[in-house]
C-alpha cells in the first residue's frame, strides 16, 4: 500500500503523531482539491471524526494490520 494512506490510516504513523495529520492535509489536497491552508487545519478534524466504521471499530484490526507489517 501507497506509504501515505498507511499513514493518514495509521497504520505505521501513531495519531498523536504530526506525520499522520500532514498525510491526511496531502491527500485532502490531492484527492478532494483543498488549498494547503485548508486542508492542514481540516486533517485533525478528519482524523478525529471519520473512520470507515464507527470511530474505534476498527482499532483492534489496524492495531493487528500495523504489527504484522512492523514484523
Amino acid at each position: 500500500m501507497d506509504p501515505l494512506y498507511n499513514c493518514a490510516l495509521l497504520i505505521c504513523c501513531p495519531p498523536e503523531s504530526d506525520e499522520s495529520q500532514k498525510a491526511i492535509a496531502v491527500l485532502l489536497m490531492k484527492i478532494g482539491g483543498l488549498d494547503e491552508e485548508t486542508a492542514r487545519k481540516a486533517a485533525p478534524a478528519v482524523q478525529k471524526t471519520f473512520d470507515l466504521a464507527p470511530p474505534g471499530a476498527l482499532q483492534t484490526l489496524k492495531d493487528a494490520i500495523a504489527a504484522l507489517a512492523r514484523q
